[in-house]
């Protein structure tokens, strides 16, 4: 074998080792750095899940929804442009804002519905009101009742009376 051709092939691979050595080196300290901000922003959307469920646990207030929106567009902001992983993860946090949007909506609207219902103090009152129609209308049956007992025999006297009227009343009236 040749000195200088081994001296070449030699130097060759030295040089692409070198090479691998240096792009390897590159890949993963891009990767740690990739992989340190995808935890900071995963550790932010635990944090935004959290809030979430402490939201639904304690209930909801619009203070709270302004804050989570506003951090999930903090952490929109410092998401990088150039990974494609970034990238869904800023549709999925999109996704997350405008669904903590249709929630502010429909908590709005519900906490309007729950204004207008009548609280306990206006449900004693309607029951009391109630409760004196009933009794009131008890008092009317029973009115009722004592008058229908008398019809028959009102009924059967005016019969009598009518009966009288008419055998005894005409001959001294009219003859």
């Amino acid at each position: 074998m040749d000195y200088a051709k081994g001296h070449f092939y030699l130097t060759l691979i030295n040089a692409l080792f070198s090479l691998l050595a240096i792009a390897y080196s590159w890949w993963n300290s891009r990767e740690k750095v990739i992989k340190g901000r995808f935890e900071h922003q995963t550790k932010d959307i635990e944090n935004l899940k959290n809030d979430m469920k402490t939201i639904k646990e304690t209930g909801p207030k619009a203070l709270d929804i302004e804050t989570l929106k506003s951090d999930v567009k903090a952490i929109k902001e410092n998401v990088p442009t150039h990974c494609n992983g970034h990238q869904q993860l800023v549709s999925r946090m999109d996704g997350h804002n405008d669904r903590l949007g249709q929630h502010k909506d429909l908590l709005t609207a519900i906490e309007t519905d729950l204004k207008h219902l009548p609280n306990n103090e206006a449900i004693g009152k309607l029951h009391e009101k109630i409760n004196s129609v009933h009794s009131q209308m008890m008092e009317v049956k029973s009115e009722v009742s004592k008058i229908s007992g008398a019809m028959p025999g009102i009924s059967h006297l005016t019969e009598m009376m009518n009966e009288f009227l008419l055998n005894n009343g005409i001959h001294k009236h009219g003859g």
